[in-house]
């Protein structure tokens, strides 16, 4: 039988320095009414079956990111993001961004070889997109400060 769990983030005291008031807030205001909506569904669980997708708080220099993992067959996919832009791991096309959807002017960077959201934030930047370079994001770049110049 399918079980649809109340997501085990919400029922800790603090998440990556997030305190538990906060936390509803914190979605509220990064991703909006749809995301929390799925966000208390978001831990599916059958037997046998692993966590699929988690979006998590993190906290970095006093400023909260929004943190998703996406478990997929033979690969994960990572994001931490804000409301002007995000890093992400190596699945990230910079050239798509930067070519074919250049007039939404997305700012994003790409790190590679990361396979948690920990790894993502300390490794440095492979690549980064036009609008990136242009608040100073630059490649090399720590994941952590990057988000830091797109507050």
């Amino acid at each position: 039988m399918n079980q649809w769990q109340f997501p085990g983030f919400l029922e800790a005291a603090t998440v990556n320095g997030v305190s538990k008031d906060r936390i509803w807030d914190v979605i509220w205001q990064h991703i909006g009414w749809q995301a929390l909506f799925t966000a208390l569904f978001i831990k599916y669980e059958r037997k046998g079956r692993m966590e699929m997708v988690t979006v998590t708080p993190v906290e970095i220099g006093g400023h909260t990111f929004i943190a998703t993992t996406v478990r997929l067959p033979k690969t994960t996919l990572l994001a931490v993001s804000c409301d002007k832009g995000y890093i992400m791991c190596g699945a990230l096309d910079v050239g798509l961004l930067n070519d074919q959807l250049k007039d939404r002017h997305i700012i994003a960077g790409r790190a590679v070889g990361v396979k948690t959201i920990e790894q993502l934030l300390e490794a440095p930047l492979e690549l980064v997109t036009h609008e990136a370079e242009k608040i100073g994001v630059t490649a090399g770049m720590i994941g952590k400060q990057a988000l830091l110049k797109m507050i």
